[in-house]
């Protein structure tokens, strides 16, 4: 057998594997599962294939980095999977990079566009028969054992590098997964894509009354909710893929999900049958802000560290904004709340050694906007632009450029996109305190 493999090797050399890979229909069907079934039966096959996929994917993308290349045999051992191979499993595990330690910290940023490209390989159907290949490993009935592998790949590739629509189907993928085989990261799937969706609504900058962005809106409130009801046994063990997790994350979730969908159903924005299902679910606007309150308030009591308090305050602090910049009439109440839970959280997060996290810069952004912005009676542009510029300085440095978080300060600023005037940066460590 081994004299067979090596055999085979020497056939097909790697200008052949090239060409192969490259074909478009390969991915998908008997072709992909023998180029999976050798890659995991023997390490000289293995290498080979791996070594063919590397020099495919700088000649379609030359500014991929080695780490890009992984995903493709990934792709190829997900998909053998389906023959119940524990070779394939290791080699999954390999590829999407599950080690807690140093290294992975040192990972490179993927850029935007590049993650972009992961996800659609992930989820793009078949031209043959329309259907999306991986779903069969992703969804329902795929191997539980990979749905802690799913979230750190959608963490990866959708909230820090940014491919935050095609993640969305990553994310739905694992919910079928964790419903259909009742996992006990149920809560923390359904509130992964609660974050997302959310996250989508908030990097867009202004609220919008199309069609798809009202039923994320909805969507990710529904998930939150339904992650609220999820039984306690349910829960996922303590874990490092996010700052906040069990009932204290579904309580930020829920309270940011009622504030934006509330925001919008004030405003207007929101019609047709999604607001009727809406009221009938949450009652007024303004009793959707005052659970939104409750819950982040709850959440508040139930943690003791500095750096989860710093991002619950900022999350009611931005819960504050939405009913400033949502009510009709006299403001005031809100927006002197809205300004002082900011405040707080910048307080607790430089306490917690975490002034220079995506945390703060997400707070500095919506304390900058909230002081531009000219709704509020404590209004200060010049205050409000500072901020926001230290934000983008944060959000470019731990993001990128082309990440969606990043663009929506750029957007802020006026799309002011000047990162060399030495100026723009010198602002002080403790945040201002305006009056």
């Amino acid at each position: 057998q081994q004299r067979s493999f090596t055999m085979i090797q020497g056939m097909f050399s790697d200008d052949f594997l090239i060409r192969a890979l490259l074909e478009p229909l390969l991915p998908h069907g008997p072709g992909i599962c023998v180029l999976g079934r050798l890659a995991v039966c023997n390490t000289l096959w293995r290498d080979t294939v791996d070594s063919a996929a590397r020099q495919a994917t700088k000649r379609r993308c030359p500014l991929a980095t080695p780490l890009l290349t992984r995903p493709y045999l990934a792709h190829w051992a997900l998909i053998s999977i389906l023959e119940k191979s524990s070779e394939a499993l290791e080699v999954v595990n390999q590829a999407l990079n599950t080690d807690d330690d140093a290294d992975s910290c040192a990972l490179p940023r993927l850029s935007c566009a590049l993650a972009r490209q992961a996800v659609n390989d992930l989820t793009d159907r078949c031209p043959v028969c329309q259907t999306c290949p991986t779903a069969r490993v992703l969804g329902a009935d795929g191997p539980l054992q990979l749905l802690p592998l799913q979230r750190r790949l959608l963490r990866r590739l959708a909230f820090d590098a940014g491919a935050t629509r095609g993640g969305v189907h990553l994310a739905q993928q694992a919910v079928s997964k964790a419903l259909a085989q009742r996992s006990p990261a149920l809560r923390e799937v359904l509130l992964d894509v609660a974050e997302l969706l959310n996250l989508r609504a908030y990097a867009r900058t202004y609220v919008s009354s199309r069609p798809r962005v009202l039923s994320e809106l909805e969507e990710a409130l529904c998930h939150a909710a339904h992650a609220m009801e999820c039984p306690e046994e349910l829960s996922e063990p303590e874990g490092a893929l996010t700052p906040l997790r069990g009932i204290v994350r579904a309580r930020l979730l829920l309270g940011r999900t009622l504030s934006s969908a509330a925001h919008s159903l004030a405003l207007s924005y929101m019609q047709g049958a999604a607001r009727d299902r809406l009221l009938s679910r949450w009652g007024s606007p303004q009793k959707m802000f005052e659970l939104a309150e409750e819950q982040l308030r709850c959440a508040i009591a139930e943690v003791s560290d500095l750096f989860s308090e710093g991002i619950l305050y900022a999350a009611l602090g931005e819960c504050f904004f939405c009913q400033a910049s949502a009510a009709r009439e006299s403001p005031n109440h809100a927006c002197k709340h809205c300004l002082k839970y900011f405040r707080h959280a910048f307080r607790c997060l430089q306490q917690a050694g975490q002034a220079d996290s995506i945390q703060f810069a997400d707070a500095l952004k919506d304390y900058g906007k909230v002081l531009k912005c000219g709704v509020l009676a404590e209004s200060n542009a010049a205050a409000g632009e500072r901020a926001l510029r230290r934000a983008l300085h944060t959000h470019r440095r731990l993001l990128g450029s082309d990440h969606p978080c990043t663009r929506n300060v750029c957007r802020l600023l006026d799309g002011s996109d000047d990162t060399d005037s030495a100026s723009d940066w010198q602002v002080p460590t403790a945040v201002e305190e305006e009056t």
